[in-house]
């Protein structure tokens, strides 16, 4: 790989880039950044579209396959499990995890890695403009202009009545009963 071409010296590229399937379909350009790709058999048995199988074939900088140790599939199958990801994690996304795990144990060493997950967890209870519309990967629909009166009003005052002990469901079933006495009037 050519550091003049990229605009990178040769030290500001990665050592080692591990990869998934979805960077091999986007056609990333490995080459600027990292010195060595690798990744496992099942990212690339995931690449099924000729087109670019092709293209992988001709990729400037290798794509090396390489398994992940039984060791680090153990420590990552324990930690899915105890965020309670194991559900939404396929066997290829936990190998490339582990992979990782593979290099920054040997590279970096493991002292600066959990070994369980951090229960820092904090719950919006608001409905207003306090609400969290950003998450990454997820969706959080906007707020609809179209929406009724009664009902803005109950929504914007269920934090304030909100009484000590109320749980969600409580704020539920007062918003329903306020809904049918609207309805009634």
């Amino acid at each position: 790989v050519s550091t003049q071409s990229t605009g990178l010296s040769a030290s500001s590229l990665l050592e080692y880039l591990v990869v998934d399937t979805g960077p091999l379909i986007k056609n990333i350009k490995f080459e600027k950044l990292a010195e060595k790709v690798v990744t496992t058999r099942g990212v690339v048995q995931e690449v099924r579209d000729a087109q670019t199988r092709r293209r992988l074939e001709m990729l400037p900088i290798e794509i090396e396959e390489r398994l992940p140790s039984d060791r680090s599939m153990e420590v990552v199958r324990k930690f899915a499990k105890l965020t309670g990801d194991i559900r939404s994690l396929s066997e290829t996304d936990m190998s490339v995890i582990a992979l990782t795990y593979d290099l920054e144990s040997k590279l970096m060493g493991t002292e600066h890695l959990r070994e369980e997950p951090v229960q820092n967890i904090k719950v919006n209870q608001g409905f207003g403009d306090d609400l969290v519309t950003n998450i990454a990967g997820f969706y959080v629909p906007k707020k609809s202009n179209t929406s009724s009166p009664a009902r803005s009003r109950t929504c914007s005052g269920v934090s304030e009545s909100r009484e000590e002990g109320d749980t969600r469901e409580d704020d539920m079933q007062r918003e329903g009963e306020e809904e049918e006495e609207e309805e009634e009037a």
